[in-house]
């Protein structure tokens, strides 16, 4: 079967044509951690912009430090598959930063059945 829409993949990898929803959010990340995705087992992709003119710090631990976690630069998108990156697409991520007020953006992808 020709893969040519993103239900033709879905299908290929699942056997049926599986609806996905898309949720996006906007969180201001400062000083101290902060949640910024919900745990989600249905959550098969992440994606996390840092709009803000400094640098935030992510990790799916509570106690993520301004110098610990995955750094994502200001301007900078880092993304979680589950395909690669296994559960850290759909566990609770928490981020925080050396300053104040940096806006981050974060969209999930969840499947939510069959068609």
């Amino acid at each position: 079967m020709p893969l040519n829409t993103a239900r033709d993949f879905l299908a290929s990898l699942y056997g049926d044509e599986m609806v996905s929803s898309i949720d996006e959010t906007d969180v201001t990340v400062g000083t101290s951690a902060i949640l910024i995705a919900k745990r989600n087992g249905a959550c098969i992709e992440r994606i996390i912009t840092n709009n803000g003119a400094a640098a935030i710090f992510v990790s799916s631990k509570v106690g993520v430090a301004a110098n610990t976690g995955i750094q994502l630069a200001a301007g900078g998108t880092l993304s979680f598959d589950a395909r690669t990156d296994f559960d850290l697409a759909s566990c609770d991520l928490f981020a925080i930063s050396g300053t104040a007020g940096q806006a981050v953006h974060v969209i999930s992808v969840q499947l939510i059945g069959a068609q």
